[in-house]
Formats: structure tokens, sequence, C-alpha cells
């Protein structure tokens, strides 16, 4: 019932790898894209991949560790605890650097209405802060 051997295996390996139905499209979509030579494939083999996602993760802030200790009431020992984080400040000048999200970003306080037909009624999209922002930038 496969047409090729490489469909055969496409499929064996969806299996295999227990991917779901949008994983297997989206696997056959990628393969078609080179197969109609509408893409280049670069990769050639996993050593490679890991060297890209590698080269990839050194162009934004890294993930650090902090070992934190708790101290529980019942027991008479703290406990230790590796915490990984990134920190705050770099990671936020990474996403306002990147053209995708940083002009999405708003620092200035916004009063915000829509029109109800007769007049403009104002809507709080932010309950955390509602007026704090704006009574403090104005």
């Amino acid at each position: 019932p496969f047409c090729s051997r490489l469909d055969f295996e496409v499929a064996e390996l969806a299996l295999d790898a227990l991917m779901t139905k949008k994983q297997t499209s989206w696997l056959i979509k990628l393969i078609r894209c080179v197969a109609d030579g509408s893409e280049d494939f670069c990769l050639r083999d996993y050593k490679d991949l890991r060297q890209t996602w590698d080269a990839v993760g050194k162009q934004i802030t890294l993930f650090q560790c902090k070992t934190i200790s708790i101290q529980y009431a019942k027991e008479p020992e703290s406990r230790q605890f590796d915490f990984w984080h990134r920190p705050l400040w770099d990671w936020v000048t990474d996403l306002l650097k990147d053209p995708h999200t940083g002009p999405h970003f708003h620092f200035d306080a916004q009063r915000l209405s829509k029109f109800d037909g007769e007049s403009f009624v104002r809507f709080i999209d932010e309950p955390w802060s509602a007026n704090n922002f704006w009574n403090f930038q104005v």
C-alpha cells in the first residue's frame, strides 16, 4: 500500500515516535516542501542539529542555576534545590530588541474606551493596575 520505501519509513518514524496527527501532518508537509524544491534542507545529522540549536541558544539570555535553601518546620536540616532562571533585566532586554516582540510592549499609561452607539465608555483591560499607572504618570 505504500508508494515507496521512503513513504513507509516516514510512516514508521511517525508511529515509532508516537507523533500526533498534527505532528505527522506537519512532518509530511515539510518533506513535501523539500521534495518539490520550494525549500532547502541543510541539516545533515543529529550533531548538526544540536550545534545549530546551541548557536541559537547563545543569541539569547541563558538560563542560570542558583541553589536555594529551604528550611521546613518539621525537618531538622534545610533542603537544597536547584533553581533555574534567566536574569530578568537581560531577558526583557532580549524581548525588547526582538523585532517580533519589541513593538508590542507599551510603557505609557493608557485609558481605553469604546463607543457604545451613544458615547464612549471606558473599560479596564489590566485590572491589576487599573488607574495606578495613569495616576502615577499624569
